[in-house]
């Protein structure tokens, strides 16, 4: 009885562990995604592909449309967005860009960031900010109860929102927006906090 007792025991400790979609989070009630840091893994993939090319300020940008679909790079979904779908509008200067300077998902006017097979009652935590240091943006949402708030080019903010109905939830952006972290999961595995913070350091993007 008492080995059964230890295998089991083992077993949840095991299960408790399993790190979430990209490896970020430890608690198997929330996947999160951070967004600021290129996998090595996804660098090299991204190097390979024609797809992509690199800017002046040294960011991975994805050329082509999306059409709710996959950011991959040589035939591969990428580990830093893995799960996450996104709609863009072609641009040769790329509306989904990643990583350099500016640390961050960058995705341009009314590109979407799609967050598939929600479920009804968990939570989203958003950080985001307005990728021009002049303008001040509200990012729209749907399948939210709560809205999503403005951001100026001056502040980092972190939006807390519950899940309205089992399915996608879509993040539509006016302008530009840098994303920087995002969870999905139980309210208290989001950690409950919000709010705003002051970065005099926007690198100032159309």
């Amino acid at each position: 009885m008492k080995k059964v007792f230890i295998v089991l025991a083992m077993i949840f400790v095991g299960f408790h562990c399993v790190s979430a979609q990209n490896g970020d989070e430890q608690d198997p009630q929330a996947v999160t995604w951070n967004l600021v840091t290129v996998p090595e893994t996804d660098a090299t993939a991204i190097a390979a592909d024609a797809n992509w090319m690199k800017d002046s300020k040294s960011r991975y940008c994805y050329t082509p449309a999306l059409n709710n679909e996959s950011a991959v790079a040589a035939r591969k979904e990428l580990a830093i967005t893995s799960g996450l779908r996104f709609t863009v509008l072609a641009n040769a200067e790329g509306n989904l860009r990643l990583g350099g300077t500016t640390a961050a998902l960058w995705l341009g006017d009314q590109c979407k960031l799609i967050i598939p097979g929600c479920v009804k009652g968990k939570w989203i935590k958003v950080e985001y900010m307005t990728s021009k240091s002049t303008a001040t943006r509200t990012p729209t949402a749907t399948n939210l109860v709560e809205t999503l708030p403005a951001t100026t080019g001056k502040t980092h903010v972190t939006a807390l929102a519950e899940i309205a109905a089992d399915g996608d939830v879509e993040i539509t952006v006016p302008g530009g927006l840098y994303f920087y972290n995002l969870a999905v999961g139980d309210k208290l595995a989001l950690d409950n906090t919000g709010g705003s913070t002051t970065s005099p350091d926007n690198p100032d993007n159309p």
